[in-house]
């Protein structure tokens, strides 16, 4: 996660569209999409949770020997 302050940073905002503030903006492999979900930090980190997926998956010894 950044921060870029738009008022400081005029070029990168106006390359994002980013006119009002907060603004937040997704980014995946260079590709962006906005966020528009709620605004408190357990709304923001449970939308960022989902898009990333969990840390570490379980996997049963039988799913491991089909990968093989």
């Amino acid at each position: 996660m950044a921060k870029l302050d738009a008022t400081v940073h005029s070029e990168p905002a106006s390359k994002y569209g980013v006119k009002g503030y907060p603004t937040l903006k997704w980014f995946v492999n260079g590709k962006e999409s906005e966020y528009k979900g709620g605004r408190t930090k357990s709304e923001i980190i449970s939308w960022i949770s989902k898009k990333v997926g969990p840390v570490v998956a379980t996997v049963s010894n039988e799913k491991l020997e089909s990968l093989k």
